[in-house]
């Protein structure tokens, strides 16, 4: 009998021992799931769909690198208030998107260089001196290379004009 009793009481304590492994086991198994799963929620919300401020899909945009279409150097005459001759050696690079734009540029070239020199040849020295002029006369490049070109609604021309050679004399 006092076996009997011995063995009674040993059974409560192994069942009590055995809950808090069994306890600490699911607790574990589901901390790593709510890790797994927080992390890839965090992934999804890093690395998942892009969208803007209104909730629409964002497109993915390719930008390729720009191309450059250069206008030949010349030499322009220049009016100025002294009545002396005066001169500007100029050499511009055109920026545009792609190679089918820069095509479209060359294969107008004409016009665009006799755009060009009736632009340049009504400036001034004084007008062409200053940094304000200089910017001035690129966007004004940028408009007489973008005229012959005929764009199309919602087409992009040239977006600037960029001076590689710059010498009044």
């Amino acid at each position: 009998m006092a076996k009997d009793k011995a063995k009674v009481e040993a059974k409560p304590v192994e069942e009590v021992g055995a809950k808090p492994k069994k306890t600490k086991l699911i607790i574990l198994v589901i901390m790593a799931v709510l890790l797994i799963g927080g992390g890839g929620g965090a992934a999804f919300m890093l690395l998942g769909s892009k969208k803007t401020d209104d909730g629409h899909q964002k497109k993915e945009e390719k930008h390729a690198p720009p191309v450059y279409v250069s206008l030949d150097r010349k030499t322009y005459n220049l009016s100025s208030a002294d009545g002396a001759d005066h001169f500007l050696m100029i050499a511009v690079d055109v920026k545009v998107e792609d190679d089918i734009l820069a095509a479209k540029v060359k294969s107008h070239m004409p016009e665009i260089l006799n755009g060009t020199l009736m632009l340049i040849s009504s400036k001034s020295v004084e007008e062409l001196a200053t940094l304000a002029g200089k910017k001035k006369l690129s966007a004004e490049i940028t408009k007489v290379v973008n005229e012959p070109l005929h764009l199309k609604e919602g087409e992009h021309g040239a977006s600037e004009a960029l001076f590689t050679e710059f010498v009044i004399q």
